[in-house]
């Protein structure tokens, strides 16, 4: 396959997935690093095209450069700042362009003397290092599971070689090494690893928008959407697994009630209530630990697992929160409201049990702590 016929696969490549890219943000107008994405290939496709129109046409050499330059830096400007964008990472508009200001400055400077290979150097340094910062954002958010993410880590890897050995073979020239043999076989490498980068770039991304979009979900289907805390569902799905770890030593269950909460509803309406629910989930967080799975499984009823806890760690815990929550200022109240919660608590290692059989038994309890007059905590614990 000739020069000319790589260009083109490249460039429809890039259309494509620009295209594509601007599909999937019109439907999700809330990522917009997919706007980003979708300009890169647009701009990368630009300047694939300006090359093979070159060969057509003939250009005024300046105009020519700084066309195709300006298109090429452009799109990796914007494949790095939708990386970035992808991982909440805000940049400013020095940092987004500088590599663009760089490159059109040097390309502009060739009509007064600047040469066309201090131009090119520039070029290949400026997205070497672009390159490379997008590699540096796939690599540094390796964290949140998104496997996808490796696959653009071995794209840019490619892209990032590729013009580190042409900036390499380019200096040593400049110092008078013989580079002529490598030359006749380094644009086909260049070309060739360019058109497995875009293919993989395109490809490996839409999968990493889709991987987060599912990821989103799954982790929005496992939330209660008032409070933000788990719901009754990821509640017994994580205690059903603690449960099945034949491992697992004694944890603890506080079922919780917030006090009287339908008076609030009541008398000041139910945004009120809301906003009383938000602030006690709040409260009750900031009393726990990372570990910790707070869940809001009823209206006013909170359940904390508290995986390999003592029994006194387990106490002490559902005491903070009680005494958290009645000193608790509700900003719309003015006295006329007072908030506390009772609390039932288990204690063991669950054997024999189901996660229901443990949710009534520490149900019971949350029952006898209200018919004890409220604002308490009863327990029991099992083997």
């Amino acid at each position: 396959m000739d020069s000319s016929s790589i260009l083109a696969a490249q460039f429809i490549i890039l259309v494509v997935f620009s295209v594509t890219f601007l599909l999937t943000a019109w439907n999700n107008r809330e990522l917009s690093y997919c706007n980003r994405w979708a300009g890169a290939n647009m701009g990368l496709a630009l300047g694939i095209g300006l090359i093979l129109a070159g060969r057509i046409f003939t250009l005024p050499l300046p105009l020519f450069y700084l066309m195709v330059n300006t298109a090429l830096i452009g799109g990796l400007c914007l494949l790095r700042n939708g990386a970035a964008a992808f991982h909440k990472v805000s940049l400013s508009p020095l940092r987004s362009y500088w590599g663009l200001g760089l490159v059109i400055a040097v390309t502009l400077s060739i009509n007064i003397g600047t040469s066309p290979s201090q131009s090119y150097i520039v070029f290949n340094l400026v997205a070497l290092v672009l390159s490379g910062e997008t590699l540096r954002f796939y690599i540094r958010g390796r964290l949140d599971s998104l496997r996808s993410r490796w696959g653009l880590v071995l794209s840019f890897s490619l892209l990032s070689l590729s013009f580190t050995i042409r900036l390499s073979l380019h200096l040593a020239g400049q110092f008078g090494l013989e580079t002529t043999t490598i030359d006749a076989w380094l644009m086909p490498l260049h070309l060739g690893l360019v058109l497995i980068f875009v293919s993989a770039n395109g490809a490996f991304s839409l999968a990493l928008i889709f991987e987060r979009i599912a990821a989103d979900h799954k982790a929005a289907a496992a939330r209660d959407p008032l409070t933000g805390v788990f719901n009754r569902r990821e509640f017994f799905a994580r205690l059903h697994s603690l449960l099945g770890n034949k491992a697992h030593g004694a944890f603890s269950v506080i079922l919780l009630d917030l006090d009287h909460f339908k008076q609030i509803n009541d008398k000041l309406g139910h945004s009120a209530g809301d906003l009383v629910l938000q602030i006690s989930t709040s409260t009750m967080q900031q009393n726990l630990s990372g570990k910790d799975c707070l869940a809001r499984i009823g209206g006013e009823e909170f359940a904390i697992l508290l995986p390999g806890a003592t029994y006194a760690q387990a106490y002490r815990c559902a005491e903070r929160i009680r005494i958290a929550v009645q000193n608790m200022p509700l900003p719309f109240a003015s006295g006329a409201v007072h908030l506390t919660v009772s609390a039932g608590l288990y204690h063991g290692t669950g054997k024999g049990l189901t996660p229901t059989d443990i949710l009534r038994l520490a149900d019971e309890r949350l029952y006898a702590s209200k018919n004890s007059g409220r604002n308490r905590i009863s327990v029991v614990q099992a083997a």
